[in-house]
Protein backbone atom coordinates (compact mmCIF):
# COMPACT_ATOMS: atom_id res chain seq x y z
CA UNK A 1 0.00 0.00 0.00
CA UNK A 2 1.20 2.95 -0.98
CA UNK A 3 1.92 6.14 1.57
CA UNK A 4 -0.60 9.11 1.60
CA UNK A 5 1.33 12.43 0.39
CA UNK A 6 1.71 15.13 3.09
CA UNK A 7 -0.93 17.62 2.13
CA UNK A 8 0.33 21.08 2.56
CA UNK A 9 -2.12 23.68 4.38
CA UNK A 10 -2.71 27.26 3.53
CA UNK A 11 -0.92 28.58 6.52
CA UNK A 12 2.08 26.14 5.51
CA UNK A 13 2.32 27.70 1.86
CA UNK A 14 1.55 31.52 2.88
CA UNK A 15 4.70 30.98 4.98
CA UNK A 16 6.55 30.14 1.44
CA UNK A 17 9.00 32.45 -0.27
CA UNK A 18 7.05 35.21 -2.60
CA UNK A 19 8.17 36.35 -6.33
CA UNK A 20 10.27 34.40 -8.58
CA UNK A 21 10.03 32.79 -12.44
CA UNK A 22 6.59 31.77 -11.51
CA UNK A 23 3.37 31.99 -9.18
CA UNK A 24 2.18 29.02 -7.09
CA UNK A 25 -1.05 28.13 -6.20
CA UNK A 26 -1.92 25.49 -3.66
CA UNK A 27 -4.13 22.53 -5.27
CA UNK A 28 -5.64 19.49 -3.02
CA UNK A 29 -2.85 20.43 -0.50
CA UNK A 30 -0.06 20.21 -3.25
CA UNK A 31 1.73 23.35 -4.60
CA UNK A 32 1.39 24.13 -8.05
CA UNK A 33 3.58 26.08 -10.19
CA UNK A 34 1.73 28.60 -12.77
CA UNK A 35 3.87 30.44 -15.11
CA UNK A 36 3.23 34.40 -15.29
CA UNK A 37 0.68 35.66 -17.30
CA UNK A 38 1.37 37.31 -20.15
CA UNK A 39 0.52 41.01 -21.89
CA UNK A 40 -2.92 39.60 -24.09
CA UNK A 41 -3.46 38.23 -20.76
CA UNK A 42 -3.88 40.75 -18.57
CA UNK A 43 -5.07 43.23 -21.21
CA UNK A 44 -7.73 40.59 -21.37
CA UNK A 45 -8.40 40.15 -17.50
CA UNK A 46 -8.20 44.27 -16.92
CA UNK A 47 -10.91 44.59 -19.90
CA UNK A 48 -13.36 41.65 -18.41
CA UNK A 49 -12.92 43.50 -15.13
CA UNK A 50 -13.84 47.03 -16.58
CA UNK A 51 -16.86 45.18 -18.59
CA UNK A 52 -18.17 43.36 -15.06
CA UNK A 53 -17.91 46.31 -12.96
CA UNK A 54 -19.76 48.53 -14.87
CA UNK A 55 -22.69 45.80 -15.07
CA UNK A 56 -22.30 44.36 -11.43
CA UNK A 57 -21.99 47.68 -9.61
CA UNK A 58 -25.08 47.14 -6.87
CA UNK A 59 -23.28 43.36 -6.77
CA UNK A 60 -19.55 43.92 -5.05
CA UNK A 61 -16.36 44.79 -6.39
CA UNK A 62 -14.52 42.88 -9.33
CA UNK A 63 -11.46 42.07 -8.79
CA UNK A 64 -8.33 40.78 -11.27
CA UNK A 65 -6.28 37.74 -9.73
CA UNK A 66 -8.81 37.38 -6.72
CA UNK A 67 -7.47 35.07 -4.33
CA UNK A 68 -9.94 32.62 -3.51
CA UNK A 69 -9.72 28.93 -1.53
CA UNK A 70 -12.67 26.59 -2.52
CA UNK A 71 -11.23 24.39 0.17
CA UNK A 72 -10.38 25.85 3.40
CA UNK A 73 -7.19 24.36 4.33
CA UNK A 74 -5.78 22.82 1.77
CA UNK A 75 -6.68 25.42 -1.85
CA UNK A 76 -5.59 28.56 -2.36
CA UNK A 77 -6.04 29.86 -6.06
CA UNK A 78 -5.98 32.94 -7.83
CA UNK A 79 -9.47 34.06 -10.34
CA UNK A 80 -8.63 35.61 -13.36
CA UNK A 81 -11.22 37.88 -12.77
CA UNK A 82 -13.40 37.41 -9.63
CA UNK A 83 -16.18 38.86 -7.92
CA UNK A 84 -17.07 39.23 -4.47
CA UNK A 85 -19.13 41.00 -1.60
CA UNK A 86 -17.91 42.04 2.09
CA UNK A 87 -19.83 39.28 2.71
CA UNK A 88 -18.26 36.57 3.45
CA UNK A 89 -14.70 38.27 2.68
CA UNK A 90 -13.06 36.63 5.18
CA UNK A 91 -9.43 37.14 6.83
CA UNK A 92 -7.39 34.11 5.44
CA UNK A 93 -8.41 35.64 2.07
CA UNK A 94 -7.38 39.19 2.90
CA UNK A 95 -4.04 37.85 4.07
CA UNK A 96 -3.96 35.43 1.17
CA UNK A 97 -3.31 38.22 -0.92
CA UNK A 98 0.45 38.40 -1.11
CA UNK A 99 0.42 34.90 -2.50
CA UNK A 100 -1.30 35.49 -5.88
CA UNK A 101 0.77 38.63 -6.20
CA UNK A 102 4.01 38.94 -7.88
CA UNK A 103 7.01 40.49 -6.01
CA UNK A 104 6.83 43.73 -7.90
CA UNK A 105 9.39 45.53 -5.60
CA UNK A 106 12.54 44.72 -7.40
CA UNK A 107 11.03 46.51 -10.12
Amino acid sequence: MAALPDLMTVAQFQQLPKGGECAYELHHGEVVALTRPKLQHARLQSRLSRLLQAKLQDFGEIVVELPYCPVAEFELRAADVGGFREIGWTPVTLISISAALPNLSSK
